[in-house]
């Protein structure tokens, strides 16, 4: 009997301080869950300081022991009606936030179920996807400026003009954002890489290579001002007007029989339609030219003269690579132009539709 006593009362001591070390480790993660109550307050209130509408449901806790989340069910955001013409509205079933109490520095968010997304006076295009979410490396006293994102299985409802649905699917996406808030007028402010995979576009897409995009990467840099002073909302017209610009790399496209990569420059033209020059390099455009044709996207006798002019571009391989193209772009009024041809007409740009 004496010999279990002490055996006892060692198991009472590690009772103890496992009852204690959980007590602790509920502390602290109801305070990251009450601060990051309060920060998303606070957070809200200046963005509706600056013309947004955040609106979503009574926040729940969830995520012990490790993480602490907040899930925003029946989230609707909706952007300054001058920062963007038309709007821009995005609406999610349930959007969870959440913090690593290990790592509070990294901020994580998911959107599940049901979403859609509007923009420039477009209606409400219904997506939903396997996996989409985010991380976020925080600073103290300030907003991230650095994030990584990823979708999986990303599916997309288009309205057409027969007002039946069709879709976009992306099988994979990841992107990388970064924001230099000390940027000039000589490096971006904002800079962006995106990549994805096997993209299946709408059935009736306008453009003539087909639907399917084995891979498409591309790098945006935003240059000019990020916001207004006072901390008014930014709109178009002001960006523009600040010398707003964007700068483009298309790293990569594999797209029916067309390899493509390219650089260029696009600003906003007086009607705040995206106009820009660019230089694009390619391989297999002859058979890209015939595709074009099939899909009644571009006539014969322009078919002809296209091919005449790119004779004289096309640098001509005398291994067993492809001959390349390496010719000058130009964007206006929706309508891709090679040099003073135009090729391809992209009628979401100019609000068409068509």
């Amino acid at each position: 009997m004496r010999r279990r006593r002490p055996l006892r009362r060692v198991l009472a001591g590690l009772i103890l301080l496992v009852l204690l070390a959980v007590a602790g480790w509920t502390g602290a993660w109801l305070w990251v869950a009450d601060r990051m109550n309060t920060h998303l307050a606070a957070w809200e209130a200046e963005q509706r300081s600056a013309g947004w509408t955040i609106a979503h449901g009574t926040p729940t806790r969830a995520g012990w022991p490790f993480a602490a989340a907040l899930i925003l069910p029946d989230l609707n955001i909706v952007g300054p009606q001058n920062m963007v013409p038309g709007g821009i509205t995005w609406t999610a079933d349930r959007l969870t936030l959440a913090l690593d109490i290990r790592h509070p520095d990294d901020l994580y968010l998911a959107a599940t179920g049901r979403q859609t997304l509007a923009i420039a006076g477009s209606g409400p295009i219904p997506f939903a996807a396997e996996r989409l979410v985010a991380h976020a490396a925080l600073q103290p006293g300030g907003a991230p400026t650095a994030a990584t994102f990823r979708a999986r299985q990303l599916l997309a409802a288009f309205p057409n003009a027969a007002a039946t649905p069709s879709s976009l699917a992306i099988a994979d996406m990841v992107g990388t954002l970064s924001v230099d808030r000390s940027a000039g007028r000589d490096r971006a402010a904002i800079a962006m890489l995106v990549s994805a995979s096997d993209i299946d576009l709408p059935e009736k897409n306008g453009l003539g290579l087909g639907r399917r995009v084995a891979a498409l990467a591309g790098a945006v840099g935003i240059s000019g001002p990020t916001a207004m002073p006072g901390g008014a909302p930014m709109t178009l017209a002001a960006w523009r007007d600040s010398g707003g610009s964007l700068d483009l790399r298309l790293l990569r496209l594999d797209y029916g029989p067309l390899a493509a990569s390219g650089e260029g420059q696009i600003s906003l033209g007086a009607t705040l339609q995206p106009e820009g020059t660019a230089r694009l390099h390619a391989t297999g455009v002859d058979a890209a030219i015939e595709y074009l044709i099939h899909s009644h996207v571009l006539k014969r006798p322009a078919a002809t003269a296209l091919r005449a002019m790119l004779g004289l571009l096309i640098s001509p391989s005398a291994s067993a690579t492809p001959s390349a193209l390496n010719v000058p772009l130009t964007l206006k009024s929706g309508a891709v132009s090679l040099g003073s041809v135009p090729v391809l007409r992209v009628p979401w740009l100019t609000g068409s539709g068509d």
